[in-house]
C-alpha cells in the first residue's frame, strides 16, 4: 500500500492501467486471452520395473538370442521394450481382435517400426540377435520380422 500512497491512489493506478491496456495492439490481447485458458499436460505414469529373477532373464536371453550378444545390446532391447508400453499395447491389440471385421496380424506396423529402429540403433550388431543358423542370407523383411519376434 505504501507504493500507492507515495505516487497515486489505487483508483488512479487502476484507471492508468486500463488506459494503457486500451492502447495495446489486438495480438497482445489475444496472447493475454490464451494465457488464461486452462492447460492440460499428460505425464506418463512411471510404471514399476518387473520383478523378474535374473536366472529367468538369463534363460530368456540364451534361448532367444545368439551367444555373441553383448550386455549393452541386451539392455538396449530390454529398455526399449519396457519404455514403450503404449506401443506394445497397440501391437497386442492388433494381434487380438475384439470386433467383427477386424483382422489380426502377427507383425503389426508398430512392432515393425520398433524393430527397424532397433536395427538402426544396433548398426551391424543386429546380426548378434540371431542364432548362427538364423543369420544366413536374411532379406531386410526377414530381418525386421526376426527382430520383431
Amino acid at each position: 500500500m505504501a507504493f500507492f500512497n507515495s505516487f497515486c491512489s489505487p483508483q488512479e493506478f487502476f484507471w492508468t492501467l486500463v488506459l494503457f491496456l486500451q492502447g495495446l495492439p489486438i495480438f497482445i490481447w489475444i496472447a493475454v486471452a490464451f494465457a488464461f485458458l486452462p492447460v492440460v499436460t499428460a505425464i506418463p505414469d512411471e510404471g514399476h520395473f518387473l520383478d523378474i529373477p535374473f536366472k529367468e532373464f538369463s534363460k530368456f536371453v540364451r534361448t532367444n538370442f545368439s551367444s555373441k550378444i553383448t550386455l549393452s545390446q541386451t539392455l538396449l532391447i530390454l529398455f526399449t521394450a519396457t519404455d514403450n508400453p503404449d506401443l506394445l499395447s497397440l501391437h497386442a491389440r492388433q494381434q487380438n481382435t475384439e470386433y467383427s471385421g477386424e483382422s489380426s496380424t502377427s507383425f503389426s506396423a508398430w512392432i515393425k517400426c520398433l524393430a527397424r529402429g532397433l536395427q538402426e540403433k544396433l548398426g551391424n550388431g543386429y546380426t548378434k540377435l540371431f542364432k548362427s543358423h538364423q543369420r544366413k542370407n536374411l532379406s531386410n523383411k526377414e530381418t525386421i520380422d526376426g527382430i520383431g519376434t
